[in-house]
């Protein structure tokens, strides 16, 4: 694919963005920021990202890891989990959508990084959640220099991606907590299998924004 992409790059400007399109048409379709941006934006950022498959109930990044990308999940089932409560899953990652930004900006605020300058900081800023997968999931990655590179190529895609990022942020972890509340409560670590996942079924729709939101 890379050599492809290479020769893409030489074709003239139109037929470039037409044949890239036609390339891609499977990642674009199926992941929600790329579907609603110009032919040009998609032309460029689509050969930038890495495929990757997670193979099932194995973690895609863990609390306290380096940030070396961000992710768009394009088929398969994830979700943010709690390590030390057996993996209980509050937060689904829906297909199409992308995880791994917060945890950028969750970096900015605990080191006080200037936000324009986050880049010149990537070797410590560091993952604020865990994600796991629960079957094989298809992955797409985009590295960080290359989100720090939208920022000049395609300002209004960049600002479109962390646009409310902070109050998605703050919301992750209310809902990260009131997990932690929950399975003190409810421990899964006593639990057989069957029981765990019957509380698993449990944990989801308790933890919704909205009660969180009318519990402040």
């Amino acid at each position: 694919m890379d050599d492809l992409n290479d020769f893409v790059d030489d074709l003239p400007h139109k037929l470039k963005i037409e044949v890239s399109l036609f390339l891609h048409e499977d990642t674009y379709t199926k992941i929600e920021f790329l579907n609603k941006r110009s032919k040009s934006f998609i032309a460029w950022a689509c050969p930038l990202l890495k495929p990757f498959l997670n193979p099932e109930n194995q973690y895609i990044y863990f609390e306290g890891d380096d940030i070396t990308c961000m992710y768009f999940l394009k088929g398969g089932n994830c979700g943010f989990v709690l390590p030390k409560h057996r993996n209980i899953k509050y937060i689904d990652i829906h297909v199409g959508g992308y995880f791994g930004l917060i945890d950028i900006v969750g970096s900015i605020f605990s080191r006080d990084i200037q936000f324009n300058d986050w880049i010149q900081y990537k070797d410590i800023l560091r993952r604020q959640f865990s994600v796991m997968s629960q079957t094989n999931c298809d992955l797409l990655m985009l590295p960080i220099h290359d989100l720090n590179k939208m920022r000049w190529e395609f300002l209004e895609a960049y600002e479109g991606l962390f646009q409310n990022a902070y109050n998605r942020l703050n919301r992750a972890l209310k809902v990260k907590l009131h997990a932690i509340k929950f399975c003190k409560k409810n421990p899964p670590e006593t639990l057989d299998k069957k029981q765990l996942q019957q509380l698993q079924g449990k944990i989801l729709p308790t933890i919704t924004p909205k009660k969180i939101d009318e519990e402040q």
